[in-house]
């Protein structure tokens, strides 16, 4: 048996005129606020399969646990996104760091070299005297 939910309230309220609408909004939101206080969610609806009310409790909780499981999953989003920004900005910096540490070492080993190309080195050879045998 299927939840049979009631026609007339849709029925009365499309009936009624403008006029009527607007002089029982106060009224209406009242009895709006004392419908949804008076429902029990912990028992079935009268004329409502009470199997069908236990799967639509699951489903309704299985959904809650979805949205808060998307919820976390969205927050560990954004805290990844931010770590990542954070990560790409230290390798950047590093790059930067690293390539003027390497024309730093270039120029250096350069200057070196110059130096090292004005520096006289005596060598010293020695004739051995070369005998027939």
């Amino acid at each position: 048996m299927v939840c049979q939910l009631s026609v007339e309230c849709v029925a009365n309220e499309n009936s009624e005129s403008e006029s009527d609408k607007e002089s029982d909004s106060s009224e209406s939101e009242e009895e709006s606020d004392a419908e949804v206080s008076s429902l029990d969610l912990d028992t079935c609806p009268p004329g409502c399969d009470q199997n069908l009310y236990d799967s639509t409790c699951l489903l309704r909780e299985r959904r809650v646990t979805a949205e808060e499981q998307l919820a976390e999953e969205r927050l560990n989003k954004d805290t990844m996104i931010k770590e990542l920004d954070l990560l790409q900005k230290r390798a950047k910096v590093t790059e930067q760091a690293t390539k003027t540490v390497e024309q730093e070492l270039e120029a250096f080993q350069v200057c070196t070299i110059s130096l090292l190309d004005y520096l006289y080195v005596s060598v010293l050879t020695f004739q051995k005297k070369m005998t027939k045998v």
